[in-house]
């Protein structure tokens, strides 16, 4: 997967969630819990501060 597409494919994600850029930057990959077929993110959602876990829909 080139850069490019990884870029794009964060946008749309961070869109989708309705992210903030401070959200999106604080990412780890500790927030991606793939241990089922869904892939789920773990976020801190900073306005509230309160952690959410949402799926990635593809």
């Amino acid at each position: 997967m080139s850069a490019f597409n990884r870029r794009d494919i964060l946008i749309r994600r961070a869109y989708e969630q309705a992210m903030r850029a401070t959200e999106v930057c604080s990412l780890q990959i500790k927030d991606f819990d793939i241990s089922t077929r869904t892939l789920y993110l773990h976020l801190q959602r900073f306005k509230v501060s309160e952690f959410t876990v949402q799926p990635l829909m593809p």
